[in-house]
């Protein structure tokens, strides 16, 4: 009543009726905005082909009518004087027209009055005989009245065309402002559809709710007993049950394991009295959404309850977890007659033409089915189906990495580049930490756990100030091994941070853990270290693939750098790092924290602060190195080894015979923008290996180090963050580095794998 104050609103069906005329009326305005659109750009287009410049067009039209009535009158009056001069002939030229010199001076006479009379009109060459000149008007009159008529039309039809867009076009504003358009701008199409999904569509969901709460109303209430109703389960009665529902609850959510349990009949079979099926093809449609994680055979029989499928998700994301091996799976195909027996090598090739078809229970996915039974096939470059090219959540430089890594530079980033001076879109941090593994299997690396958690608090505040959020929905944390994640979750329990899958914890996880959600942040653990190579992380692209686009602002590795270096380009860490170390800004910095898995009982271990604590460091393990020293620095800088004493130092211990070898980077130290700033280090780099070369100082160039490392012998190892041979020794310049020294005969094994990772490079 308040809706219709003015109606009978006595039962549902006349409520019904009232709903369904407002439908209607509402429906009828979308139809009047397609139509009215489709008619402007048809008239529009009606306009195009006539002319790219109508009014130019109609300008030159009216100016030909204008040139061509001017020749008609002009005809007109040569006529009118052709007759009085043919009436004033004398009649002299007339009789004795046939002797020459009649003849001639007579065509002189009529020569002259056609230049005067008709001029440029006659094209073609002029009339010989007299008798022609009558016919020769006549026609050019035709021809020019012709003309004249044409351009008219083409006026006339220039005007109603414009008169029709004018009226179309007014028609447009007028549903525009109905709408609530007040910009100043002709609105598009897409601007009033915009409008209309609150003006029109809105209320139209609204309507329909109602409407179909009415029918249900009514359905409900002509059921003769509905606790006896309740009680069948024929499908007689279970599809009208399904449809009342229907008209509550358009869309039902279900998992693939609980849909086809509320799709059981009860059916009649004779003798054997009532057995248990199922609604085949009564849902109109099935909607399967993350289709690229879904199993195959557990999906099937939901796809046997509806007519039709939308299947939704991405093949370059995560898998299903299959239960079943491949071996298994086959013996269950030639089981079931699926595969024929064979020999064990047509066996093996059946099999593999229905792994390629995503029906194997072993590598299968219902998202790989649909794409192969789909019809359309809009890029022939990426797989059969249709594609969301428009990508919004991540800042193009993050998502570029997932478009050249799984979708073939296809995507379409939307979002634009950084501009959040937080941190990098694409960073990180070293870690010299080590990856272990437990008995299960799974891996951690218990430094990079304990680094990402004392960041997080470090960094907390600022993140929080930054994004106005508390930090649980801020950072999201994802690495390949369940170890990792449960070792992370206690650095950051001790930490006092919370975390779990409950609203206000900080999600930790594997990748599977945030696919299909997002974080502002995303830091990723990849674990392993340059103690083993880690190919698991490559082993398939989907892993990498959804752990970079759940990131919006930022995705930061944390980890050992130097691992990701040694990877081949194309291969998913390979890439990674272009991404990674195409900036400098794109580094992190942090203290340094001690590895656990080197504190043994003979191994001396303490903390180095600062530039003095470092510089008096490295002289006195120079003095006091016995066989061999190495020592790792990004960046060399002949003044700062000067400066320090340390090219004194090592001079000194090479010419007792000690080996001492300098690891450093051509890049880094040659990197700048500027082409001669960049060949000015490029002179400094070579004088510096030069002057150590002279000394008997061993220099090796591997491309972008990441670790600042000191090696004594077999038995002192010094990782930190203190870049050796560039850090600034004056105080205002100075940065608080820290660096851990260890010290005892439990070393050569980390040694070792120090050294291993860097002859591979």
């Amino acid at each position: 009543k308040l809706a219709f104050p003015n109606k009978d609103c006595s039962t549902p069906e006349k409520i019904i009726a009232l709903l369904h005329e407002q439908l209607s009326e509402q429906s009828s305005k979308l139809v009047e905005i397609k139509q009215t659109w489709d008619s402007l750009q048809e008239i529009r287009g009606k306009i195009a082909q006539i002319s790219d410049d109508i009014n130019s067009y109609l300008n030159d039209q009216t100016a030909r009518l204008a040139k061509t009535q001017s020749k008609i009158n002009r005809l007109k009056t040569a006529s009118v004087e052709w007759d009085k001069y043919r009436a004033n002939e004398s009649l002299f030229i007339s009789l004795f027209s046939w002797l020459p010199l009649v003849r001639k001076k007579r065509y002189y006479q009529v020569k002259l009055f056609l230049d005067d009379k008709l001029g440029s009109l006659i094209i073609e060459k002029e009339p010989t005989e007299i008798n022609d000149i009558d016919g020769l008007i006549k026609t050019l009159l035709n021809s020019e009245e012709q003309e004249q008529k044409s351009y008219q039309n083409n006026i006339d039809r220039i005007h109603q065309i414009l008169q029709q867009e004018k009226d179309i076009f007014s028609k447009w504003l007028t549903i525009a402002s109905e709408l609530g358009y007040k910009q100043g701008e002709e609105p598009s199409l897409l601007q009033i559809d915009e409008l209309a999904d609150t003006q029109i569509r809105f209320p139209l969901f609204l309507l329909t709710t109602h409407y179909w709460e009415g029918r249900w109303l009514i359905d409900v209430l002509n059921i003769d007993d509905l606790n006896k109703e309740k009680g069948r389960n024929g499908l007689k009665t279970v599809e009208p049950r399904w449809q009342r529902r229907m008209m509550l609850t358009p869309c039902v959510v279900m998992t693939c394991y609980m849909l086809p349990s509320h799709m059981v009949i009860s059916e009649h079979k004779g003798q054997k009295g009532f057995e248990n099926s199922y609604a085949y093809n009564l849902a109109d449609l099935l909607i399967v959404d993350e289709a690229g994680q879904v199993l195959p055979e557990v999906a099937a029989a939901s796809f046997s309850l509806a007519k039709k499928a939308l299947v939704i998700g991405d093949t370059a994301q995560i898998p299903p977890i299959w239960n079943i091996t491949p071996s298994i799976d086959t013996g269950n195909m030639l089981e079931e007659k699926i595969l024929a027996e064979n020999t064990q090598g047509q066996i093996n090739a059946e099999y593999e033409s229905v792994t390629k078809i995503g029906k194997s229970a072993a590598s299968g996915s219902v998202m790989k089915i649909a794409q192969l039974s789909s019809r359309y096939h809009y890029d022939s470059d990426l797989e059969r189906g249709m594609y969301l090219y428009e990508h919004r959540r991540c800042f193009d430089n993050i998502i570029g990495y997932c478009n050249e890594l799984c979708y073939q530079g296809k995507l379409l980033p939307k979002r634009g580049n950084s501009n959040n001076h937080l941190f990098p879109a694409m960073g990180y941090l070293h870690v010299d930490g080590k990856g272990e593994q437990r008995n299960t299997g799974s891996r951690f690396n218990r430094l990079e756990a304990e680094i990402i958690s004392a960041w997080l608090i470090e960094n907390q505040q600022r993140i929080e100030n930054h994004y106005g959020k508390p930090i649980q929905q801020i950072v999201g944390i994802v690495t390949p091994f369940s170890a990792q994640v449960s070792t992370i979750k206690d650095a950051l329990s001790k930490q006092g941070i919370t975390t779990g899958t409950s609203e206000g914890a900080l999600t930790v996880g594997t990748v599977h853990s945030l696919q299909g959600a997002e974080r502002a942040i995303v830091i990723f653990s990849p674990v392993y270290s340059k103690h083993e190579d880690g190919s698991f992380i490559d082993s398939d692209n989907s892993m990498l693939n959804v752990a970079v686009s759940r990131a919006k602002d930022s995705f930061l590795v944390f980890g050992d750098m130097d691992l990701f270096e040694i990877q081949p380009p194309s291969s998913p860490r390979g890439l990674l790092a272009k991404y990674l170390f195409l900036e400098e800004e794109n580094a992190l910095h942090f203290e340094y924290k001690e590895r656990k898995d080197l504190q043994k009982s003979n191994t001396k271990i303490y903390t180095l602060h600062g530039v003095k604590e470092h510089d008096d460091f490295l002289n006195q393990t120079i003095i006091n190195t016995e066989k061999h020293i190495t020592i790792i620095s990004p960046w060399l800088n002949l003044q700062k080894l000067e400066q320090t004493g340390f090219i004194d130092s090592m001079a000194q211990a090479a010419a007792k015979g000690i080996q001492v070898k300098v690891i450093t980077d051509r890049n880094y130290n040659i990197h700048h923008s500027d082409p001669e700033k960049r060949k000015e280090r490029e002179v400094n780099l070579h004088n510096a290996l030069e002057q150590l070369d002279s000394y008997g100082i061993a220099t090796k160039l591997v491309r972008r180090v990441h670790s600042k490392i000191v090696i004594g012998d077999d038995n002192l190892l010094c990782i930190g963050s203190f870049n050796w041979f560039s850090a600034s020794r004056e105080a205002k310049y100075e940065r608080y580095d820290t660096s851990m020294v260890y010290c005892g005969g439990s070393l050569k094994e980390e040694i070792q794998a120090i050294h291993n990772n860097l002859d591979r490079r």
